[in-house]
């Protein structure tokens, strides 16, 4: 990626299955080589073309540039990236789905003598840039790759078990995550661990078998489900375990990319702070700076796993949440367009 983002293409796109590690990767590169560009490392959310108006906006409310609501996305973005026009920039487009979406932030070359922002973009899809060298596309680890995030996060942990592992979990990543943080959780002895969530996993494996839901698997939704019972029912055993499945059922239906604490303890009457903790001791999600993360596949196996009843109080909640910042005015809090 580092060798990709040197050469004299400005825009590389990071393609792979959800859970594969796109995002994870962008982030370890940005971190990494920040320094390269000044500092000025932006995150765009791009699901949609909405989420990309409303990131480029709160960047240029943040660096003061004057916003008109009615402007046009393209002069928008224009008028962001001349702010960077003497510096070096990255900016990174998250989980873009629609080329078309893309265009309208692109940034255009208005002077050569200006500083050209680089972009990163992740996502599914393997066609939204034009060159084929400026695509990486990212598979499933190898069984060496596997083996080797087993035994480091697992120490000890024998080869040949590590094995069964990486092949039960068809060597997904965001599964094999998930796995790693149970074992390392549940049992001391990695040895007997892994053997013994292996037994779990095939327990759960069995009962979800002919599960409908995934009829026509094609993007390891049934792996990560399973993984995500096996942790679910652990969880339950722990302290404030219950309110922790509460939350993570209610991020299934927030923004995945940072939703606000504050957002989050309007909807709930306990301090989440605790069952935020036990979450992401699991892996399900990730907390940096009073906001949460939760990861796309995942929210979407909960959301599987949810009778509609739930579903509809979890929305009234979050409903009942929004328009009361609403009434405050803390509309910046607000994690849903």
């Amino acid at each position: 990626l580092k060798s990709s983002m040197s050469s004299i293409a400005n825009t590389i796109c990071i393609s792979g299955l959800g859970g594969i590690g796109k995002s994870a990767l962008a982030r370890k590169y940005a971190f990494t080589y920040k320094t390269s560009y000044d500092g000025n490392i932006i995150w765009i959310n791009a699901g949609t073309v909405d989420s990309i108006r409303a990131s480029f906006i709160r960047l240029a409310k943040y660096i003061k540039i004057q916003v008109d609501e009615k402007q046009s996305n393209q002069d928008l973005a224009a008028r962001v990236y001349d702010n960077f026009k003497h510096q070096a920039s990255l900016f990174i487009f998250d989980n873009l789905e629609e080329k078309s979406n893309f265009k309208e932030f692109q940034y255009k070359i208005v002077d050569p003598d200006h500083s050209v922002p680089q972009t990163l973009i992740t996502s599914r899809r393997s066609d939204l840039i034009p060159i084929p060298e400026n695509q990486l596309s990212l598979g499933l680890f190898s069984v060496e790759e596997s083996v080797q995030l087993i035994q480091k996060q697992l120490k000890n942990a024998p080869t040949e078990h590590a094995e069964k592992l990486a092949a039960k979990l068809q060597r997904f990543p965001l599964a094999l995550q998930q796995a790693i943080a149970y074992i390392s959780d549940k049992y001391g002895n990695y040895e007997e661990g892994i053997q013994n969530y292996l037994k779990e996993f095939s327990k759960y494996e069995a009962i979800l078998l002919n599960d409908e839901r995934f009829k026509d698997d094609h993007d390891y939704s049934f792996t990560t489900f399973t993984t995500w019972t096996v942790t679910l029912e652990h969880i339950k055993e722990d302290i404030g375990g219950h309110p922790a499945i509460n939350i993570i059922n209610t991020l299934s239906y927030l923004n995945p990319d940072q939703t606000s604490t504050k957002f989050l303890s309007g909807i709930f009457e306990w301090e989440i702070i605790p069952s935020l903790w036990i979450l992401e001791k699991f892996s399900m999600i990730t907390s940096q700076k009073g906001k949460v993360s939760i990861h796309r596949l995942v929210q979407s196996v909960i959301r599987l796993s949810l009778v509609s009843e739930t579903e509809c109080n979890i929305l009234d909640a979050i409903v009942t949440a929004i328009k009361s910042q609403f009434d405050k005015n803390e509309y910046n809090d607000i994690t849903r367009e």
